[in-house]
């Protein structure tokens, strides 16, 4: 983010030389007004690669959604466990279950819509990413909290049994296309009213099968996404969803 603001307003600047002007970066943001937010972020970002300003917005409609009086909580794409502590320490208080679904051996094979219309071809190591880690050590870095469930393996199959459970916040951090959609399939009928689904790389061109698979459900249930801050988006479960 640092590097973005820089360049935003080194461009801003050529601009406004040309009357005599220019323009000052701060290197803080918003969420330095929340020390306890920043506590928690110091403390799990060696062990997360989602970026800070994500991760505000991610701590935000997590304690927003701890607030409910029912529904379960989720995540797909755990790595090694930093989103996934910041999103069990939201819940802590509550009673509220938090089903924590990866492979834990890296990507699910890469289909064609996971590649760039421009840009970036994938290519079969693509896969190989994210197995730097190991259920057995996440759920050691989880173990303060009891209402913690750790699931290996390929989702929606490890979602077996859950089919009964209603769920007020997931977070879909699966960086493929058909993952996102499978997830978006499954938790979506299963949200509350009011229920936050959130999505990680959402509208990069790095993993652009996020955007398609978010694109094509919402076409399909005639519902839209709300962009939070870049790569990142949330669809909220309306009262008036089938």
């Amino acid at each position: 983010m640092k590097k973005f603001r820089r360049a935003t307003a080194d461009l801003i600047n050529k601009t406004l030389g040309i009357f005599g002007l220019q323009i000052g970066v701060s290197n803080t943001g918003f969420w330095d007004l929340d020390p306890v937010f920043l506590d928690l972020y110091n403390k799990i970002r060696s062990r997360s690669l989602v970026k800070i300003d994500r991760c505000f917005m991610l701590y935000q409609f997590a304690k927003h959604a701890s607030l409910t009086t029912h529904g379960d909580v989720a995540q797909v794409g755990v790595y090694k466990g930093g989103t996934a502590k910041m999103i069990a320490t939201c819940f802590s208080k509550t009673p509220k279950k938090v089903f924590l679904f990866d492979t834990f051996d890296g990507l699910p094979a890469l289909s064609e819509k996971d590649h760039g219309e421009i840009g970036r071809v994938y290519k079969v190591e693509d896969t190989k990413q994210f197995r730097d880690t190991h259920i057995d050590d996440v759920k050691k870095y989880l173990s303060d909290f009891p209402n913690v469930e750790i699931i290996k393996g390929y989702f929606p199959q490890t979602a077996h049994g859950l089919e009964n459970r209603r769920f007020c916040f997931v977070y879909l951090d699966a960086d493929l296309y058909q993952s996102t959609k499978d997830g978006l399939q499954f938790f979506y009928p299963r949200m509350i009213p009011g229920g936050i689904i959130m999505l990680d790389d959402y509208k990069t061109k790095n993993w652009p099968g996020v955007e398609r698979a978010v694109r094509e459900f919402q076409e399909e249930r005639h519902i839209s996404s709300i962009t939070t801050t870049w790569w990142q988006g949330l669809i909220i479960r309306t009262p008036s969803s089938d």
